[in-house]
């Protein structure tokens, strides 16, 4: 039977590489699934890692030195894994490309959404649209603000078409 368990170290945190292996030897699991850069040596513990992207691997210049050594530790731990699932056909070239992870443990399963999030119909969307006071046909940006999602060039980019094309949705 599957088990979920909320551990106590935090993610991203100097200490994880110390207190995450305590943790999750005392969990006497039988596999592990990661769905971080993260985990104890794959020597010490069956794991999966689930890779979404490489680009903090493949360009890193934008990270300050304890996260370079965090992501980077995931190449030097892949070829231990017992296994690795990219989300796409690109990301696993791009992954066997920069590790040494064995091909024949490296598969791909493309990411599922659950049937609760269906299409929106259009009464949820005049309901959201007028909770959120949003105009019709507005552009949204949804994700994290970071230097890698190059926002200010999104927005100049919408300046340059607002000229060039004529009114565009408002952001």
């Amino acid at each position: 039977p599957l088990r979920e368990k909320t551990l106590l170290t935090p993610p991203h945190s100097r200490l994880e590489s110390m207190t995450l292996p305590l943790e999750l030897r005392a969990q006497r699991l039988d596999l592990l699934h990661c769905m971080d850069f993260f985990a104890p040596h794959p020597r010490a513990l069956k794991a999966i890692y689930s890779i979404h992207d490489l680009f903090f691997v493949r360009d890193n210049t934008l990270l300050d030195t304890a996260s370079r050594r965090h992501y980077l530790r995931l190449l030097q731990r892949l070829p231990d894994a017992t296994h690795a699932v990219c989300i796409s056909e690109d990301t696993r070239r791009e992954l066997l490309s920069m590790s040494d992870i064995a091909p024949e443990r490296v598969s791909v399963i493309y990411p599922g959404c659950d049937p609760i999030h269906r299409s929106a119909t259009p009464s949820d969307i005049a309901t959201i649209r007028k909770t959120l006071s949003l105009a019709v046909g507005c552009v949204l940006f949804v994700g994290t603000i970071e230097p890698r999602k190059n926002i200010p060039n999104m927005v100049e980019g919408y300046a340059l078409a607002h000229q060039q094309i004529g009114p565009l949705p408002p952001l």
